[in-house]
Parts: C-alpha cells; sequence; structure tokens
C-alpha cells in the first residue's frame, strides 16, 4: 500500500487493535458453555444426521445444540425456521 507514514501508522495499529479483538473473541468462544436445546421440529432442514448427533444428550427428545462451529454454521445455514435461527 502506498500510504503517508502517518496513515501507515493508523493502519498498523488498526490491524494489532483488530488481531487483538479477534484472539479474545476465539479464547472467549473455545470457553463458552452455553447449550441451547430444541426439538427435531425445531432444527427441521438441518438434516437427519446432524439432528441424530445431538438428540437426547443432556434433555430427552431435544437437541443439544452449543454456540461452536459443528453447531450453529449448519444451523444458519441450513434450519428452515426462523425462529431457530435467531436463538
Amino acid at each position: 500500500l502506498a500510504l503517508l507514514s502517518e496513515d501507515g501508522e493508523i493502519l498498523k495499529n488498526f490491524l494489532e487493535e483488530d488481531a487483538a479483538v479477534c484472539a479474545e473473541y476465539g479464547q472467549n468462544l473455545g470457553t463458552d458453555s452455553t447449550k441451547l436445546f430444541f426439538t427435531p421440529e425445531e432444527l427441521k432442514g438441518c438434516g437427519d444426521e446432524f439432528i441424530q448427533a445431538r438428540l437426547d444428550k443432556d434433555e430427552k427428545e431435544k437437541c443439544t445444540v452449543t454456540l461452536k462451529y459443528p453447531d450453529i454454521i449448519p444451523i444458519g445455514n441450513n434450519c428452515e425456521v426462523a425462529e431457530t435461527r435467531q436463538k
């Protein structure tokens, strides 16, 4: 990038702050133990394999879902129930 030295320093500071915030976010997400519980119907569209892997883990006839990648991304991309995606 062809920036003035002052602008380059500002950009460098922004990038360092961004990296620190991203690292903190990753650490917080990694230690988060939040669990949400849904019926298989509330996870419509996520696929039987996804649902069966989470069914009856913590609550009978409910699927246990965490805020970690293997759970949250498929729900956001595939779940047909808007209320579920919003939770």
